[in-house]
Parts: C-alpha cells; structure tokens; sequence
C-alpha cells in the first residue's frame, strides 16, 4: 500500500513538471496542417428558442448550489461544504491516444496493462497536464466536420475524485457561466444508479436529473429539433462505468456511449482502470483519454486546512510533514478526507489505508455506545456481529456488481435495523421514478473494504468464533 501510494505521488510530480507552454501542447494534440483546416470547437452563441432557454435555466438552478458530501461536524465554524469554498484543483493528465495505446501488443493480448504502458512510456509518449477548460479545446477536424460525436474517456483509482470533478465542480461551474459555456445542455449522472442504466430516451436522462419535459407539446418537438440541429451543444457526463456492466445498460445508453445515437454530442465517460474496461472502451474508440491522479502535495495541505481550519489543520499537517507514506496516501483526496475526519473525531492519524477503515469501525462503534474503543476485541460482540453482517451484505452485492441497494435487499439479508443505522450504510438521492427508498455504502472503496474484512474473518478466526458467526449471520455466510 506505501509503495502504491508513493507511486500515486510521484506520477502527480512528474505531471506538473513535465507541463509543457501552451502551444508546445496544443501543438501534440493535431498536426499544424489540421490546425489550419479546423472549425472552431466552441460554437457561436445561438438565439435559444424559449423551450430550449427554459431547460438550460432549470439545468443551471439544479447545479449551481452543489454541496461536496462532507461531514460539516468536522469542519472549522466558517467552513462550508460548498463547492465554491472547498473545492481544490485535481491533477488531471492526458495520455497517449487511445487508439495507439490499444494497438499495443502487449495489451491487445491480454498482457499486463503496466508492461503495455511502460513499453509506450519507453517508445516516447507524453503525458501533459490537461484542466476542465481545456478538456473540450482542439477537437479534430474530422469530428467537427462529420458532426461526430467528441467522447472523452476519464479513467481514475478508487477515490481520486472523478465523481466529484465532473458531477459537481464542472457542473457548479458550468452553472456560475464559469466554465463549457459552448454547452446549453449538461446532464451529468452516475451510471451505478439503475434508473441511469435504464434510461430508453433523452428524456428519461433529463427526468433523472430532475427536469420534466411534458410528453406532449411543442417543448419536446423544440428540444428535439434543438439536439438535432446543434447536438455539439450537448454534454452528458456517464459516470462509474467500472460500477455497473455494460451488459445491464439499456440499448439507447450503449449506442450513446458508442457513438451512434444523439451523434454529434461531447461525452466524458469515466471508470476506474480496469483491464476489462479499457478493452471494452477500445472497442467504442473513444477520442480522448485523460487520467485524474489526484491532489498534488500542495494542495493536500490546502485541503486540510480548508477542512479542519487553521489550528488543527496545522497540527495535522505537522504529522503528514513527518510521514512520507502518510503524504503519499492523501494524495487520493477520498482518504485525505478520511485521514481529516479520523483526526478530527479520534485524535488518532492512521498511517495506512487499513489503520482508516479499522479507525472507522472504532469510531462508529464508541458513537453507539457513547465511549471510545482502541482495538476490535474491545467492540462489544453484537457490534461486531453487525459490521459483519454488512461484511457479508457488501462482499454479495460485489459479486452481483450492485452498488445501491432498496429495501427488499437489506429484507433479503436479514440485516438488523442496528447494522443498518451503524453509519456505513447512507441513503441515497432518489430519482423521480423511484418511490422506494435507496442505500449505498458512502463510498465504492467502503463496500470493498467491508466485503474484504468479512472474507479475512471467514478465513483467519478460531472455528468457535466462525460457528458463531454462522449462527449470527445464517447458513450461506461461508
């Protein structure tokens, strides 16, 4: 885990250093003689037809008061989970083109993606600093021609910020007319959810974001013409690929993704990096890929002191300042967050990614019982029985790549109301066309470190302590 997290901060160093002058850039990306031949790939401002002036306005007021999902307990007294005061630059990288990338023989037969990428990385290719202002910048000439759909494919680790920088900061951005101002359009939406996965129509998309276009009347038959005639003024953010299956998605979000419904549109698709995933979105050909590596040290300690204000930022960065593994890790801004709220709850600074899920379970365990545990053994035994349980609960919904969950699914597991309300399980939004209440762990990393202490215990604990969990937590739990 140090050594990954090591790696994780030095990629984001060599990012930064590596920036190359604005036109040496631009200049990688097309050939000067496509330069000299390419439309402009922001559109000129259009007189809106009212329908499609009325959408973009809902859109806009549906964006632009984002909260970040932090706990405010944690936070100075004039802190703000907004994102206009906590949001920090991520290092975002692009990459050699995808479809060379692909061609590599090393990948193209199922070989080891690193092998493949560092066999890239030796035959010359660059890796440059890419931010959201730029992301949509010199489009190739064939896609504006063509009126091609522009789909960019955004791959991170667990935890680097994917989700909050494209479904949040961009759209508060986008909101504040500070950012895409090409776009009318922007629907941003998190494929895990299935309603997302479902979606038959542009207009079920727009419901899930939360705007109603009537089925009958002349705002539909204007939108559509709309999209038809200017769909490069559309942008719809799919997020989470990793965290759903192509397979399971509707006919009309695979031929979006693919390229061949709403032709024309600008996509960012993201995912973790996983092999399989790679390989399925080689197939799509998708036109750009970026990497989001995460905070750079700096910013770490700007995060922090953000969080926890001047004095116990302080005091925490005097320890991060003394770790260098420590440092490493919060470059993934989802455990310098976790890394935050432990200090600020438990007085404690976990020095690796298993001392921040161990002190998790030690926090919400004290809260029930109004006290503080240092150890497991120390956790009273129904306690433990009902993290287990959602061990359990976590590690079978992995396997059934199923990451919200409704009621009859916790029925189904006979989870007990206290694992429930323990804190590890979060309610989440619900779309309109969804009357039953949702949950999800609070996090993807969260669900897969639960699913992996359940499978440790299985495996490690004394047979008397196995026939109790059984019992506990019924006859399958093997």
């Amino acid at each position: 885990m140090a050594s990954g997290g090591e790696s994780l901060a030095a990629r984001a160093d060599v990012a930064l250093a590596s920036e190359a002058p604005e036109a040496e850039r631009e200049g990688t990306e097309v050939s000067s003689t496509a330069q000299a031949s390419m439309a402009t790939s922001h559109p000129t401002a259009l007189t809106l037809d009212p329908a499609v002036e009325d959408l973009h306005e809902q859109l806009r007021d549906k964006y632009k008061d984002a909260d970040i999902d932090v706990d405010v307990a944690i936070m100075a007294e004039d802190a703000s989970p907004s994102v206009e005061y906590i949001q920090i630059n991520l290092v975002m990288i692009s990459r050699v083109n995808l479809h060379e990338e692909f061609r590599n023989p090393e990948f193209a037969s199922g070989g080891d993606l690193a092998r493949a990428e560092h066999a890239l990385t030796e035959a010359g290719s660059r890796r440059e600093k890419v931010t959201l202002e730029s992301l949509f910048l010199n489009i190739p000439a064939k896609i504006l021609t063509n009126a091609l759909s522009y789909r960019v494919f955004a791959i991170a680790s667990g935890g680097c910020g994917k989700t909050t920088i494209f479904t949040k900061i961009a759209t508060w951005k986008w909101a504040r007319k500070e950012l895409w101002q090409e776009f009318s359009i922007l629907i941003a939406l998190e494929l895990r959810h299935p309603d997302v996965r479902d979606a038959k129509s542009l207009w079920d998309l727009l419901e899930l974001v939360g705007v109603d276009i009537p089925p009958m009347g002349k705002e539909r038959i204007a939108l559509r013409q709309f999209v038809k005639s200017h769909p490069q003024q559309l942008c719809i953010v799919f997020d989470g690929l990793d965290e759903t299956s192509l397979a399971k998605c509707s006919r009309f979000v695979k031929l979006v993704i693919s390229g061949e419904e709403l032709k024309g549109i600008r996509m960012i698709l993201t995912s973790r990096p996983a092999q399989d995933i790679l390989r399925l979105c080689a197939k799509y050909q998708l036109d750009r890929r970026i990497e989001v590596i995460g905070f750079h040290r700096q910013d770490i300690e700007r995060y922090v002191l953000k969080l926890l204000g001047s004095i116990k930022g302080a005091a925490l960065l005097a320890e991060v300042k003394e770790d260098q593994h420590l440092l490493a890790m919060m470059c993934t801004p989802i455990l310098a967050y976790e890394v935050c709220k432990l200090y600020h709850y438990c007085q404690k600074v976990p020095r690796c990614l298993s001392d921040i899920f161990d002190l998790m379970i030690l926090r919400l365990a004290g809260r029930r019982h109004d006290t503080q545990y240092d150890t497991w053994l120390e956790i009273p035994f129904d306690v433990r029985m009902q993290v287990l349980e959602l061990g359990k609960f976590a590690f079978s919904m992995l396997k059934q790549q199923r990451l919200v969950f409704t009621e009859a699914d916790l029925k189904e597991f006979s989870l007990s109301e206290d694992a429930i309300q323990l804190g590890l399980l979060i309610t989440t939004d619900r779309s309109p066309s969804v009357r039953e209440k949702q949950w999800r762990f609070s996090h993807l990393t969260s669900q897969e470190s639960q699913a992996a202490k359940f499978v440790a215990c299985c495996e490690n604990m004394s047979p008397q302590f196995i026939v109790r969990l059984v019992e506990c937590l019924g006859p399958d739990s093997g």
